[in-house]
């Protein structure tokens, strides 16, 4: 008798066994840092913000202070990204396909102006503008312009109103090299001796970079560098540090309703230079 009740229960907890091998695991739980950590609960909240409201990665700027371009408190007046096959230029540019889908100048013409509608008023502009870089971009002294300041540089402008001289906004300009043997085809941000003035209309409201680290040339087409994007400055250079590129931020001194312009403005036929846009975010706030 004894014998076959110790078998019976040898039975039992062999099955008792089997059945807790069959129990899903349940991972320890270890109490979140944030619910012991106001102040990391409130950096992950705002972190959240950011990334939830976030338009484009390079929309998130610091200005002594987080400004969010492109969150809630911005309205769009335009988001184009080229690398999308549906996207078409703005009036006023010409649609490439070689050497990258872009837009940029018709033709032969030295400037290509798109115009940007506006339906609000608005106090502060950001964004940001890429492109790529082709040939001997001669940055801020295409025709020296100590003699006529409305052509002072190769590269790209966000203007309204009338004019650029007026309504200046950001200046993207494009050096020929980051170093070069003639500075003033260069950009300030790359040399310690640049000593020519620019445009007071300008003042410090600008980027200027170069897809050239090499030597100088009048046809090659930087892809690998593109331009105002931030990254990519050779040692000796502060071009990628300067003004806290990619993406521009522009309080104005008064309100405006005009619409937003954009021009690429070259000194030197297409087959020489050129800048081909890929990117364009403009935003505005009261």
């Amino acid at each position: 008798m004894w014998p076959m009740v110790s078998f019976t229960v040898f039975l039992v907890s062999l099955w008792i066994t089997w059945c807790k091998s069959q129990e899903p695991s349940i991972p320890i739980r270890i109490p979140s840092v944030n619910s012991c950590n106001p102040k990391s609960l409130e950096y992950e909240s705002q972190l959240t913000e950011t990334i939830r409201s976030q338009v484009n990665p390079y929309l998130l700027q610091r200005y002594g202070k987080l400004r969010n371009c492109g969150g809630p408190s911005w309205t769009k007046v335009v988001d184009l990204d080229m690398s999308n096959d549906s996207a078409s230029c703005p009036a006023g540019f010409e649609m490439f396909f070689s050497p990258v889908r872009s837009c940029g100048r018709p033709g032969s013409e030295r400037n290509a102006t798109a115009s940007f509608t506006v339906k609000h008023s608005y106090t502060n502009i950001c964004g940001t503008i890429v492109g790529i870089q082709k040939g001997s971009t001669d940055g801020f002294g295409p025709t020296f312009f100590d003699s006529n300041p409305l052509q002072y540089v190769d590269g790209t402008i966000i203007w309204h109103g009338s004019s650029y001289s007026q309504g200046h906004i950001w200046t993207f300009a494009a050096g020929a090299q980051q170093l070069s043997t003639n500075i003033r085809l260069g950009c300030p941000c790359s040399y310690e001796q640049w000593n020519f003035n620019l445009p007071t209309f300008v003042g410090s409201n600008y980027f200027c970079d170069s897809g050239n680290s090499g030597a100088f040339t009048h046809s090659t087409i930087f892809l690998d560098n593109p331009l105002w994007d931030g990254k990519g400055c050779i040692s000796n250079s502060t071009c990628c540090q300067f003004n806290e590129p990619p993406v521009f931020y522009r309080e104005l001194e008064q309100s405006s309703e005009d619409n937003l312009q954009m021009t690429i403005e070259l000194n030197s036929p297409p087959g020489e230079e050129n800048i081909f846009i890929t990117r364009i975010q403009l935003y505005i706030s009261p």
